[in-house]
């Protein structure tokens, strides 16, 4: 600690080493902007010690902007997928740590060529099992995310799942996030009964909490027999889809986005 004092006091007012960056406050306020959209004003004495935020790619790759001074810091992934930036006021040093994630997925030439100009409303197998793993656990869907409770569907799932809520899986979801166990799902996929990583998505959260519990969601997933259960509800699946495309009709809010808005974001 001595040694970084010693270095925020010789150097200029900013100093960027890799993926650390060292800012010198001249007083406690900033502006924090996310994205060049979502910005926040921040007291650094109402700052926590360690600040950490998850930066989302939705397109480009994410960026936060920190107005300090008169003065700005960039922070983006620039090949790191974790930065920390240090800021210090008067004698004090806290600090705001970023997890970031990279592009979500990787689109050959062959994988654009067949999927061009096309709209896919689906139901993936591992999203699913997620879906229907925190519908059981109560306090998710009931509480926190108000998940469709209601309908044959959901009575189904009761039926054919309930036994099992006393599984490893349950006790591993106090901690878990809603939208990093959900939707980062997507990104993986049954090989007969193991589930591993889409080659095509690499996840849609950056905090993933699939990855970490895989063993687990394939213990439960076969002793459920979830599969069985996926395969005989294939056809509410389609329906579902069916009912998205003709009601909300995505495609057609595709080419009204690209008539009207044409142009694309530029990031800094």
């Amino acid at each position: 600690m001595k040694y970084m004092l010693l270095v925020l006091l010789l150097c200029a007012i900013r100093i960027t080493q890799a993926s650390e960056h060292y800012i010198i406050l001249e007083s406690p306020n900033f502006e924090l902007v996310q994205d060049t959209f979502f910005s926040q004003s921040v007291d650094f004495t109402s700052l926590p010690e360690n600040k950490v935020m998850s930066l989302t790619y939705w397109g480009n790759n994410p960026k936060v902007e920190i107005i300090y001074n008169g003065d700005n810091l960039f922070v983006s992934q620039k090949g790191n997928s974790f930065e920390r930036v240090y800021l210090q006021f008067g004698e004090k040093i806290k600090t705001i740590s970023f997890n970031i994630q990279t592009n979500p997925a990787i689109y050959t030439e062959e994988y654009i060529q067949l999927h061009k100009g096309t709209v896919s409303v689906e139901t993936p197998e591992v999203y699913e099992l997620n879906n229907i793993i925190l519908a059981l656990a109560d306090k998710f869907h009931q509480a926190n995310y108000r998940m469709y409770a209601q309908g044959e569907y959901y009575a189904d799932v009761l039926t054919w799942f309930s036994t099992f809520k006393d599984h490893e899986i349950f006790m591993r979801l106090n901690d878990v996030d809603y939208y990093s166990f959900v939707e980062n799902a997507v990104a993986y996929e049954f090989n007969g009964d193991q589930i591993q990583q889409s080659s095509v998505y690499k996840g849609f959260r950056v905090t993933d909490n699939v990855k970490g519990n895989i063993s687990v969601l394939e213990d439960f997933a076969k002793k459920s027999d979830f599969k069985t259960f996926y395969k005989q509800h294939h056809s509410y699946y389609s329906t579902l889809s069916n009912t998205f495309q003709s009601g909300a009709r995505p495609k057609d809010i595709w080419h009204w986005l690209e008539a009207n808005f044409p142009g694309r974001p530029e990031f800094r």
